[in-house]
Protein backbone atom coordinates (compact mmCIF):
# COMPACT_ATOMS: atom_id res chain seq x y z
CA UNK A 1 0.00 0.00 0.00
CA UNK A 2 1.50 3.62 -0.78
CA UNK A 3 1.91 5.44 1.91
CA UNK A 4 0.99 9.37 2.68
CA UNK A 5 4.64 9.95 3.35
CA UNK A 6 5.39 8.15 -0.21
CA UNK A 7 2.78 10.56 -1.96
CA UNK A 8 4.30 13.96 -0.33
CA UNK A 9 7.76 13.07 -1.27
CA UNK A 10 7.01 11.98 -5.14
CA UNK A 11 4.58 14.91 -5.64
CA UNK A 12 6.86 17.30 -3.62
CA UNK A 13 10.03 16.20 -6.22
CA UNK A 14 7.48 15.93 -9.37
CA UNK A 15 6.40 19.87 -8.77
CA UNK A 16 9.91 20.86 -7.57
CA UNK A 17 9.74 21.80 -4.03
CA UNK A 18 10.90 19.84 -0.99
CA UNK A 19 8.07 18.02 1.54
CA UNK A 20 8.18 20.75 4.00
CA UNK A 21 7.15 23.09 1.37
CA UNK A 22 4.57 20.92 0.67
CA UNK A 23 3.11 20.68 4.09
CA UNK A 24 3.91 24.08 4.47
CA UNK A 25 1.39 26.75 6.18
CA UNK A 26 2.21 29.08 2.80
CA UNK A 27 -1.15 29.47 0.66
CA UNK A 28 0.21 30.77 -2.12
CA UNK A 29 -0.63 28.85 -5.28
CA UNK A 30 2.55 27.68 -6.29
CA UNK A 31 2.48 25.52 -2.73
CA UNK A 32 -1.31 24.77 -2.62
CA UNK A 33 -2.10 23.46 -5.99
CA UNK A 34 0.53 20.73 -5.47
CA UNK A 35 -0.62 20.23 -1.59
CA UNK A 36 -4.26 19.41 -3.17
CA UNK A 37 -3.10 17.13 -5.61
CA UNK A 38 -1.14 15.43 -2.69
CA UNK A 39 -4.32 15.57 -0.62
CA UNK A 40 -6.42 14.04 -3.45
CA UNK A 41 -3.72 11.30 -4.09
CA UNK A 42 -3.68 10.38 -0.16
CA UNK A 43 -7.16 9.90 -0.38
CA UNK A 44 -7.34 7.89 -3.52
CA UNK A 45 -4.02 6.06 -3.04
CA UNK A 46 -4.40 5.18 1.34
CA UNK A 47 -7.97 4.83 2.22
CA UNK A 48 -7.11 6.45 5.44
CA UNK A 49 -9.62 8.97 6.53
CA UNK A 50 -10.01 12.33 6.44
CA UNK A 51 -8.36 13.44 9.79
CA UNK A 52 -5.72 11.19 8.96
CA UNK A 53 -4.62 12.86 5.93
CA UNK A 54 -5.04 16.11 7.16
CA UNK A 55 -2.70 15.53 10.35
CA UNK A 56 -0.27 14.80 7.29
CA UNK A 57 -0.38 18.12 5.69
CA UNK A 58 -1.00 20.23 9.23
CA UNK A 59 -4.52 21.12 7.97
CA UNK A 60 -7.76 20.43 9.18
CA UNK A 61 -10.07 17.73 7.80
CA UNK A 62 -12.43 20.50 5.93
CA UNK A 63 -9.48 21.44 4.48
CA UNK A 64 -8.92 18.25 2.76
CA UNK A 65 -12.15 17.75 1.84
CA UNK A 66 -11.92 21.12 0.07
CA UNK A 67 -8.72 20.30 -1.58
CA UNK A 68 -9.78 17.40 -2.96
CA UNK A 69 -12.97 18.76 -4.36
CA UNK A 70 -11.07 21.45 -5.71
CA UNK A 71 -8.70 18.59 -7.86
CA UNK A 72 -12.06 16.98 -8.95
CA UNK A 73 -13.76 19.83 -10.43
CA UNK A 74 -10.32 21.16 -12.44
CA UNK A 75 -9.45 17.88 -13.42
CA UNK A 76 -12.80 17.33 -15.71
CA UNK A 77 -11.70 20.76 -17.93
CA UNK A 78 -7.67 20.58 -17.48
CA UNK A 79 -6.00 18.03 -19.59
CA UNK A 80 -2.82 19.39 -17.58
CA UNK A 81 -3.92 18.05 -14.60
CA UNK A 82 -4.96 14.65 -15.70
CA UNK A 83 -1.72 14.16 -17.52
CA UNK A 84 -0.34 15.53 -13.83
CA UNK A 85 -2.22 12.81 -11.93
CA UNK A 86 -1.70 10.23 -14.72
CA UNK A 87 1.99 10.67 -14.21
CA UNK A 88 2.19 10.85 -10.33
CA UNK A 89 -0.33 7.76 -9.94
CA UNK A 90 2.18 5.49 -12.58
CA UNK A 91 5.43 6.73 -9.78
CA UNK A 92 3.53 5.86 -6.87
CA UNK A 93 2.56 2.55 -8.20
CA UNK A 94 6.25 1.10 -8.66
Amino acid sequence: MTRIADIQRTVARYYGMSPAELTSRDRDRMFAHPRQVAMYLSRELTGHSLPVIAHWFHRHHTTVIHGIREIEKRSINHEELRHDLWCLRKKLAK
